[in-house]
Formats: structure tokens, C-alpha cells, sequence
């Protein structure tokens, strides 16, 4: 259902622009892909276990995994060297 929705809003957008919304989700999961290999560096760990620590660290904060994946990013939150 979700992937029908995708489409007929791509198959609605103007050529060569996305559907409403999806360069957003696109740009966010790009971001957490980032995060998540700087965590993997910072943490000397897996991609996955990267990916379970950013995902651990937005629930105890509660917020979204993409707001950390954010902070990550733009250097304003680290997992290395203790801090978490």
C-alpha cells in the first residue's frame, strides 16, 4: 500500500521533480546513512551496531532518528570518547 502511494504521487509530480514529500524522506535516510558511518568510525563498531546506537540514543532522548542523525551530521553530537 505504501509503495502504491509512492508511485501514483511520483507518477503525479512534474517530470524530473519527486512526489510531494519524498525528497525530504529521501534527504533524512541519506542523513541517517551518513550518521551511521560516522558513528561506526567514531565507535569502532559495525554499520548495524552504528545503526542500533543512533536508534538507542533517539529513544532514551526521545526524538527522531533523523533529528539525530542531524546532530550527527553537522558535528553538534558525538559517540566517541565516552560521550553518547
Amino acid at each position: 500500500m505504501a509503495v502504491t502511494t509512492l508511485l501514483d504521487g511520483q507518477a503525479q509530480a512534474p517530470p524530473g521533480a519527486a512526489a510531494d514529500g519524498l525528497d525530504e524522506v529521501m534527504g533524512q535516510r541519506a542523513e541517517v546513512f551518513q550518521a551511521q558511518g560516522m558513528v561506526s568510525v567514531q565507535l569502532r563498531v559495525t554499520l548495524s551496531d552504528a545503526l542500533a546506537r543512533l536508534r538507542a540514543h533517539a529513544y532514551a532522548e526521545d526524538r527522531a532518528l533523523g533529528e539525530v542523525a542531524r546532530d550527527v551530521v553537522a558535528r553538534r553530537l558525538s559517540f566517541g570518547s565516552g560521550q553518547s
